[in-house]
């Protein structure tokens, strides 16, 4: 999905301003970035959502679970990658696509259906 499909004005601009920050473990700058920093980043901004700050695992425990076909605007996705606890997340935005912060490529929207995301997904979960 390139980022000019995204609808929203605000989340567009927000994922614009962001588009291919590198990833840094404990980032929260244009420099270098890590993924739940930026879910919380674009929760506060874009959807003035009322979340504290954690780690993927922290953002997993804040959030009420949703099953994928649940998923809206805003709710934030988790994956488990290699580990035993949630390891890295992402913010839902259609079609399922998400935008979240890679290791590999940065700042960047995936799909959910490729093979690599279906293999960690563990499911949705939305910060009331």
């Amino acid at each position: 999905m390139a980022v000019e499909d995204v609808t929203n004005a605000k989340l567009f601009g927000f994922i614009e301003e962001w588009w291919g920050t590198p990833y840094r473990l404990g980032g929260n700058t244009r420099s270098g970035i890590d993924c739940s920093h930026f879910a919380t980043n674009m929760l506060l901004e874009v959807f003035k959502s009322a979340i504290n700050y954690g780690n993927s695992a922290d953002l997993y425990a804040q959030s009420r679970r949703l099953s994928r076909r649940e998923l809206q605007y805003g709710d934030l996705v988790f994956f488990k990658i290699n580990r035993k606890s949630v390891s890295h997340v992402g913010v839902y935005l259609e079609n399922d696509r998400f935008v979240h912060a890679s290791v590999s490529s940065g700042v960047m929207i995936s799909d959910l259906n490729e093979d690599y995301w279906k293999k960690y997904f563990i499911g949705g979960g939305r910060i009331n």
